[in-house]
């Protein structure tokens, strides 16, 4: 797609839809502003008309999405489910859960470090919690972002709730080339 993002105006993406229901649609994107911003502060819409905060599109009985942005820790090899500070032009994975059209708007507001999503608070409201830190035999896949624990608002059924991140892999079918212009 070829989008300018003017430094005034809100940023709006139609995003891939999960071809089925129960499936799931992967969105590669990146910030499109010269400055950090905070993820927690996107908006979605299923019409282009009525804008509802990531919270609000990712809780039930919508669930339109999950509620993290996926980027890629190349350091430990894993993808990290980030749910604050988008950097300036990082890239990430957004998933969809819906089979409908539906649009992302980013805001071109500064990240400040305050509004941080549900990751970031999640101590603050579990009753208890343990975390895990799961590794190969081998030692080539370490995953170190798993938590189990207990909290008011939290689904106990296979039902994805606010607070669940994804064991996040996408499978590419083709080869995905990113290209920037100077």
């Amino acid at each position: 797609i070829h989008k300018y993002a003017l430094p005034l105006e809100p940023y709006d993406l139609e995003l891939q839809s999960a071809e089925a229901e129960g499936g799931f649609g992967l969105n590669m994107m990146a910030n499109p502003w010269p400055f950090p911003i905070n993820w927690a502060q996107v908006q979605f819409s299923n019409d282009q008309q009525n804008w509802v905060s990531l919270a609000e599109a990712a809780a039930p009985p919508r669930s339109w999405v999950n509620s993290y942005a996926y980027t890629w820790d190349h350091e430990n090899g894993y993808y990290y489910p980030k749910s604050n500070l988008v950097d300036t032009w990082e890239g990430f994975w957004v998933t969809t859960q819906v089979t409908d059209p539906l649009w992302i708007r980013f805001l071109p507001e500064r990240y400040t470090g305050n509004d941080a999503q549900v990751l970031d608070e999640l101590d603050d409201v579990i009753s208890w919690s343990l975390d895990l830190t799961l590794q190969r035999v081998d030692g080539t896949q370490r995953d170190e972002h798993n938590k189990i624990g207990l909290a008011s608002g939290l689904t106990i059924d296979d039902q994805l709730d606010l607070n669940d991140a994804f064991e996040f892999h996408p499978k590419a079918h083709e080869a995905v080339f990113l290209r920037t212009r100077v």
